[in-house]
């Protein structure tokens, strides 16, 4: 059996015919090829040179390029241990204009985070005050709690539909509101999210009326009045009250005949906050009927339609019984309200 040559043999071994060797080495191949290399292979040069038994030398010096003849051979060498020249300071007045606009955007992000975080407990803060005139304070507590109550209602679904919304911000002497910052996807969306804050303020009247029965302080039972009479004012069809957004999922008509109810009782009452919500209520039912692009907004299916007609009239109804039946009972109680 023929073993193959190990080591420095076999860089010598035999191929093809016996003794027909290959030249391994530029040495070897100038003897065999003596027209390349007239007068031998070039020595290497010192800093090249190879330690013996390597069996192969680098190639000989090749001519100078254009880089080292041509024009970049007279561009002076950087001076490394010296220290790059500053910066020319043109255009540093732009600099400033970009680093305070800069400054000032990060100043009103703050200023932003702070109003987000604060601006519901001070508006609160003054709806207790201004309900505290009119009732004491401590009806004015409970009376800014039930209104936190309904809101939360809103704000429970809102982001239950995975909608962006804001904590309840209070307007002192006319409510509260939570800003929803997209719309809903359909009308059947928008009703629930509205239905959501007068259900919610109806059980807590219900539960202000069972601690009224429970204690007989008569504070809980006016607080129980107002979150019932409250609630179904606002489930009047006209927007932006809750049932003018309810309306929108049964039929853009009742928007109409809630504008109808406000004008009547603007007409005996004469109360500017009715004139200002038949305002309001006009311009959002002539959006709402002169937007063709919104058709496919209010086109729900039948039975979405048929709760949501059954859901705002049960809650209209109860609430209605439930400021009956506390008007009765403060009237038969009678006497001061207070603990």
């Amino acid at each position: 059996m023929d073993v193959p040559p190990v080591g420095p043999e076999a860089s010598r071994a035999p191929r093809g015919e016996a003794g027909d060797e290959q030249p391994r080495t530029p040495g070897e191949r100038a003897a065999v090829e003596p027209s390349r290399w007239p007068a031998g292979p070039p020595p290497p040069p010192p800093e090249h040179a190879l330690p013996l038994g390597w069996g192969a030398q680098p190639p000989p010096e090749t001519r100078p390029n254009a880089w080292q003849t041509g024009t970049y051979a007279d561009y002076p060498p950087t001076d490394v241990s010296r220290p790059l020249a500053a910066a020319p300071r043109a255009g540093r007045p732009e600099a400033r204009g970009c680093a305070f606009g800069t400054l000032l955007i990060a100043v009103l992000s703050k200023l932003a985070l702070v109003a987000k975080v604060f601006a519901p407990l001070l508006t609160a803060a003054a709806s207790l005050v201004a309900y505290a005139l009119i009732g004491g304070w401590w009806f004015g507590l409970g009376l800014v709690a039930l209104l936190f109550v309904h809101e939360m209602g809103h704000f429970v679904v809102i982001r239950a539909k995975g909608l962006p919304a804001s904590l309840p911000i209070f307007i002192p002497l006319l409510g509260a509101y939570v800003a929803m910052r997209r719309m809903p996807a359909n009308a059947r969306d928008e009703a629930e999210i509205a239905i959501a804050g007068p259900l919610a303020g109806a059980l807590g009247g219900v539960v202000s009326l069972a601690v009224y029965q429970q204690t007989e302080v008569r504070l809980f039972l006016a607080l129980a009045y107002f979150s019932f009479i409250l609630n179904l004012l606002n489930l009047i069809p006209v927007s932006p009250l809750d049932g003018g957004r309810i309306v929108g999922a049964i039929s853009r008509w009742f928007l109409l005949l809630g504008l109808l109810f406000a004008a009547v009782a603007f007409f005996y009452t004469h109360n500017i906050l009715l004139l200002i919500l038949i305002w309001l209520g006009g311009t959002q039912t002539w959006d709402r009927f002169s937007s063709r692009q919104r058709e496919e907004y209010y086109t729900i299916p039948f039975l979405s339609r048929a709760y949501v007609t059954m859901a705002y009239f049960g809650l209209a109804a109860g609430l209605a019984l439930g400021m009956v039946a506390t008007q009765r009972l403060m009237i038969l109680g009678g006497g001061p309200l207070g603990l």
